[in-house]
């Protein structure tokens, strides 16, 4: 790659803010950096000019692909035509902001802010735990993994920032629209900048829908890009996100397109080793539907991407997804990397078979070739 092509315009402009305080320059960033969100508290949009970001920014212009930033170099290295990368998709979003031939090491101003509000969620889903969704904690004790109690980070640590440039913002869980921190996070950006210049995007499980003062203030916002996650419109879902209901969600979907105006509605797919035999049913619904989407592929945790199954299951995947010529594009460019390791697969088993007895279900009935194949 030449030095054009590794340019990020997020850590000049951006502040993701996740539900543990820590500062990265984008939610998809593998690892930690130097800034604390009370680094923010106190020194306001200077904090983004510690040596950690600084450097970041040098290699970034420098033609240095950061191993952190390795989604959106897997991704360009293995080219969707369908999405882009999020680097290249967000360089042009902000390319009015930001411009590769003019900027220094040093951060430029607040554009876009990435907000983990907190991880109050009503679902359970296999590719999550409780740092995301509060309803996993006993779920975790279960599989003696890390137990995080209730997380809420405060934005008034942006206090001390200029948001006078601050054009948008994405809203991260948990579960935005069940969250009692929603509606004041909300009335924070009216009073700092004025919900009229804001551009709000937001994911949600599609459970339920806003009501009351809430919508009214969601009305206000200078345009809505609502994320509503579909990861299959079979029960495959319903596997894959304990608690959620694929009809439900799609219902929900047709609610929301009816109640704003200045929005744009999308459904966003997350594939995994769970729900991936089924990608072409479901992008083949969604097309009749005329339903926009998105879709995405589990990297970790490794036994639930499909780059780590067995090469007989992964060729069941290609041949499940033959009719539609999309879903096997998105399968194949996937699989053009190989990550295939044994342990990692008797891990998925062990999972499978923990988490069944668990949930009092089996796989069997959602997925009985995986079943097969895993001898569960």
């Amino acid at each position: 790659m030449d030095k054009q092509d590794t340019f990020c315009s997020l850590p000049w402009i951006h502040a993701c803010i996740r539900t543990d305080n820590k500062v990265r320059p984008c939610c998809r960033y593998k690892g930690d950096t130097d800034v604390q969100f009370d680094n923010v508290d106190v020194q306001g949009k200077t904090a983004f000019d510690s040596s950690y970001f600084t450097k970041l920014r040098q290699d970034l212009l420098n033609g240095v692909r950061r191993p952190e930033c390795v989604k959106c170099w897997t991704e360009e290295l293995n080219p969707n035509p369908h999405k882009k990368s999020m680097r290249q998709f967000l360089n042009h979003r902000f390319s009015h902001a930001i411009n590769r031939s003019t900027v220094t090491d040093q951060f430029a101003n607040v554009y876009y802010i990435e907000m983990g509000l907190d991880n109050i969620c009503n679902l359970e889903c296999r590719m999550c735990d409780s740092k995301f969704s509060s309803k996993l904690q006993k779920r975790d004790r279960y599989l003696n993994k890390t137990i995080n109690k209730k997380l809420e980070p405060s934005w008034s640590k942006f206090d001390k920032t200029d948001l006078r440039h601050l054009e948008y913002v994405k809203v991260l869980g948990g579960e935005v629209f069940i969250s009692p921190n929603f509606e004041p996070f909300i009335d924070y950006l009216d009073e700092r900048r004025g919900l009229e210049n804001i551009t709000l995007e937001l994911a949600t499980n599609g459970s339920g829908i806003p009501q009351g003062t809430l919508l009214d203030k969601l009305q206000r916002f200078k345009f809505l890009y609502i994320n509503v996650s579909l990861d299959s419109t079979t029960t495959a879902n319903d596997y894959q996100r304990q608690g959620s209901n694929h009809t439900r969600i799609l219902d929900n979907y047709n609610k929301l397109e009816s109640v704003f105006e200045r929005k744009h509605l999308s459904i966003h797919s997350t594939q995994s080793i769970l729900t991936a035999h089924t990608l072409a049913r479901t992008l083949t619904d969604l097309d009749k539907l005329q339903y926009p989407y998105t879709v995405d592929f589990v990297i970790d945790p490794d036994h639930l991407n499909i780059q780590c199954a067995t090469p007989e299951y992964k060729q069941w995947i290609r041949e499940s997804n033959k009719g539609n010529s999309v879903a096997l594009n998105m399968i194949n460019n996937h699989l053009k990397i190989d990550k295939y390791n044994k342990q990692v697969w008797e891990d998925l088993e062990f999972h499978v078979t923990r988490l069944d007895d668990y949930y009092n279900v089996q796989l069997a009935d959602y997925n009985p070739t995986l079943a097969e194949h895993l001898g569960v």
